[in-house]
């Protein structure tokens, strides 16, 4: 609870959170700022750290590249990252992490095909397999203390 020093009658009176969320409403709508012209983005979410629920929501979201990995092991960062990104910057940025290292391991996996040829597309693959799954579990571990997790040597297609 807050006290609310400006109350009209000059009372200090607790004020919920109930009440601030009204009340950051009514500013909101009265300023233009919750209004988005259509096709645009929605405005930017205020930071704050992750919930317990966001921190799990995001380990699972590394984890399902590994779980999904031979068919479309991007999806579900994909759907994460499209319906929640209007709710959470944290899951939002690591759905969007997800799904561009899963992309560059898609791309790795189709760029290897012609070093088949040479001989060394087998151990092109190895690496790509020991990558995605050694280092999506690092990832699951950063998310579940809390921490944003960023792969290192990525392509971000997603932005």
């Amino acid at each position: 609870m807050e006290l609310n020093e400006h109350a009209e009658d000059g009372e200090p009176r607790e004020r919920g959170e109930a009440a601030d969320a009204v009340a950051g409403a009514a500013v909101a709508g009265a300023t233009g700022a919750g209004a988005t012209a259509a096709g645009s983005s929605p405005p930017p979410l205020p930071w704050r750290p992750p919930s317990r629920q966001e921190r799990r929501s995001a380990a699972w979201l590394h984890v399902s590249g590994m779980l999904f990995f031979l068919v479309l092991p991007m999806l579900v960062p994909l759907v994460a990252w499209r319906s929640r990104r209007a709710d959470s910057r944290y899951l939002s940025r690591q759905a969007r992490e997800a799904l561009n290292f899963q992309l560059t391991l898609w791309a790795g996996v189709l760029l290897r095909l012609p070093l088949l040829a040479v001989g060394v597309g087998g151990y092109v693959l190895i690496v790509i397999l020991v990558l995605g799954l050694v280092v999506p579990l690092a990832a699951a571990e950063q998310c579940r203390e809390g921490r944003d997790f960023r792969y290192p040597l990525i392509l971000r297609w997603i932005r």
